[in-house]
Protein backbone atom coordinates (compact mmCIF):
# COMPACT_ATOMS: atom_id res chain seq x y z
CA UNK A 1 0.00 0.00 0.00
CA UNK A 2 1.13 3.50 -0.54
CA UNK A 3 0.43 5.55 2.10
CA UNK A 4 1.02 9.26 3.61
CA UNK A 5 2.51 8.04 6.82
CA UNK A 6 4.44 5.30 7.52
CA UNK A 7 4.20 5.68 10.99
CA UNK A 8 0.51 6.07 11.43
CA UNK A 9 -0.10 3.71 8.27
CA UNK A 10 2.24 0.64 10.04
CA UNK A 11 0.53 1.71 13.94
CA UNK A 12 -2.88 1.12 12.19
CA UNK A 13 -1.78 -2.27 11.07
CA UNK A 14 0.03 -3.25 13.40
CA UNK A 15 -2.89 -2.08 16.49
CA UNK A 16 -5.86 -2.70 14.72
CA UNK A 17 -5.13 -5.78 12.27
CA UNK A 18 -2.33 -7.52 14.07
CA UNK A 19 0.16 -7.51 11.82
CA UNK A 20 4.14 -7.58 12.79
CA UNK A 21 6.75 -5.76 11.93
CA UNK A 22 9.56 -7.85 9.42
CA UNK A 23 13.25 -7.41 8.45
CA UNK A 24 12.95 -5.32 4.85
CA UNK A 25 15.52 -4.69 2.23
CA UNK A 26 16.88 -1.17 2.55
CA UNK A 27 14.92 0.09 -0.62
CA UNK A 28 15.34 3.89 -1.87
CA UNK A 29 12.04 4.37 -1.11
CA UNK A 30 10.78 4.44 2.77
CA UNK A 31 8.22 1.77 3.65
CA UNK A 32 7.63 -0.93 6.01
CA UNK A 33 7.34 -4.84 5.62
CA UNK A 34 4.63 -6.29 7.64
CA UNK A 35 3.49 -9.86 8.48
CA UNK A 36 0.06 -11.50 9.70
CA UNK A 37 -2.84 -14.03 8.82
CA UNK A 38 -0.67 -15.50 6.07
CA UNK A 39 0.25 -12.12 4.43
CA UNK A 40 3.19 -10.72 3.77
CA UNK A 41 1.85 -7.13 3.41
CA UNK A 42 4.21 -4.03 2.19
CA UNK A 43 3.39 -0.09 3.13
CA UNK A 44 5.54 2.34 1.25
CA UNK A 45 5.77 5.90 1.59
CA UNK A 46 4.21 8.26 -1.75
CA UNK A 47 6.28 10.66 -3.53
CA UNK A 48 3.07 12.26 -3.87
CA UNK A 49 1.38 13.70 -0.49
CA UNK A 50 -0.93 15.92 -2.03
CA UNK A 51 -2.27 13.20 -4.86
CA UNK A 52 -2.55 11.06 -2.54
CA UNK A 53 -4.66 12.73 0.09
CA UNK A 54 -7.02 13.89 -2.93
CA UNK A 55 -7.28 10.02 -3.49
CA UNK A 56 -8.16 9.49 -0.05
CA UNK A 57 -11.25 11.96 0.09
CA UNK A 58 -12.56 10.66 -3.09
CA UNK A 59 -12.54 6.84 -2.13
CA UNK A 60 -13.84 7.59 1.13
CA UNK A 61 -16.71 9.69 -0.15
CA UNK A 62 -17.26 7.16 -2.92
CA UNK A 63 -17.02 4.03 -0.55
CA UNK A 64 -18.77 5.55 2.37
CA UNK A 65 -21.60 5.91 -0.24
CA UNK A 66 -21.50 2.68 -1.83
CA UNK A 67 -20.47 0.11 0.80
CA UNK A 68 -19.93 -2.89 1.11
CA UNK A 69 -20.28 -3.01 -2.97
CA UNK A 70 -16.72 -1.77 -2.83
CA UNK A 71 -13.16 -3.15 -3.85
CA UNK A 72 -11.71 -3.80 -0.46
CA UNK A 73 -9.21 -6.64 0.97
CA UNK A 74 -10.92 -8.97 3.68
CA UNK A 75 -10.41 -10.66 6.39
CA UNK A 76 -11.92 -13.62 8.41
CA UNK A 77 -12.37 -12.69 12.16
CA UNK A 78 -13.83 -15.79 14.57
CA UNK A 79 -15.74 -12.89 16.72
CA UNK A 80 -16.85 -9.95 14.95
CA UNK A 81 -17.91 -8.44 18.28
CA UNK A 82 -13.99 -8.57 19.87
CA UNK A 83 -13.14 -6.59 15.81
CA UNK A 84 -15.77 -3.97 16.56
CA UNK A 85 -14.67 -3.58 20.53
CA UNK A 86 -11.03 -2.75 19.27
CA UNK A 87 -12.51 -0.13 15.97
CA UNK A 88 -14.37 1.29 18.98
CA UNK A 89 -12.08 1.62 21.32
CA UNK A 90 -9.56 2.99 18.84
CA UNK A 91 -12.22 5.26 17.26
CA UNK A 92 -12.20 3.89 14.32
CA UNK A 93 -15.12 4.40 12.15
CA UNK A 94 -16.57 1.58 10.59
CA UNK A 95 -20.09 0.32 9.08
CA UNK A 96 -21.76 -2.95 9.89
CA UNK A 97 -23.46 -5.16 7.83
CA UNK A 98 -25.53 -8.63 8.13
CA UNK A 99 -26.96 -10.62 5.69
CA UNK A 100 -29.68 -12.52 6.36
CA UNK A 101 -29.10 -14.18 2.83
CA UNK A 102 -25.33 -15.45 2.95
CA UNK A 103 -25.16 -15.54 6.87
CA UNK A 104 -22.36 -12.86 7.02
CA UNK A 105 -21.84 -10.51 9.02
CA UNK A 106 -19.04 -7.80 7.89
CA UNK A 107 -17.42 -5.08 9.54
CA UNK A 108 -16.21 -2.07 7.04
CA UNK A 109 -13.91 0.51 7.66
CA UNK A 110 -10.80 2.66 6.12
CA UNK A 111 -6.89 2.48 6.81
CA UNK A 112 -5.15 5.73 7.05
CA UNK A 113 -5.25 6.32 3.54
CA UNK A 114 -8.87 5.45 2.81
CA UNK A 115 -8.56 1.94 1.65
CA UNK A 116 -11.39 0.15 2.28
CA UNK A 117 -11.15 -3.05 4.55
CA UNK A 118 -13.73 -5.55 5.87
CA UNK A 119 -13.84 -7.92 8.65
CA UNK A 120 -16.46 -10.60 8.66
CA UNK A 121 -17.52 -13.59 10.75
CA UNK A 122 -17.28 -16.39 7.73
CA UNK A 123 -16.75 -16.71 4.15
CA UNK A 124 -18.61 -19.89 2.45
CA UNK A 125 -17.48 -23.06 1.34
CA UNK A 126 -15.83 -23.51 -1.79
CA UNK A 127 -18.34 -23.77 -4.22
CA UNK A 128 -21.43 -22.66 -1.52
CA UNK A 129 -22.92 -19.26 -1.60
CA UNK A 130 -24.33 -19.21 2.31
CA UNK A 131 -22.37 -19.71 5.60
CA UNK A 132 -22.94 -21.93 8.66
CA UNK A 133 -22.97 -19.16 11.15
CA UNK A 134 -26.70 -18.23 10.41
CA UNK A 135 -27.29 -18.25 14.22
CA UNK A 136 -25.08 -15.53 14.95
CA UNK A 137 -26.66 -12.77 12.76
CA UNK A 138 -29.28 -10.48 14.47
CA UNK A 139 -32.86 -10.09 13.12
CA UNK A 140 -32.18 -7.09 11.24
CA UNK A 141 -30.59 -7.16 7.69
CA UNK A 142 -28.26 -4.37 8.40
CA UNK A 143 -26.93 -1.85 10.89
CA UNK A 144 -25.36 1.03 10.62
CA UNK A 145 -22.37 1.69 13.19
CA UNK A 146 -20.58 4.95 14.18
Amino acid sequence: REVIDIEKSVNFYINILGFQPIPRPAFDVEGMWLWGHGLNFHVVKTADPEARQALRRRRVKYFHENLPSVDHIAFIARDCAVVRGVLEEQQVYFREFCSVRTGIRQLFFFDPDGNAIEISNCAPPLGEIRCALRSLLPTAMSADKS
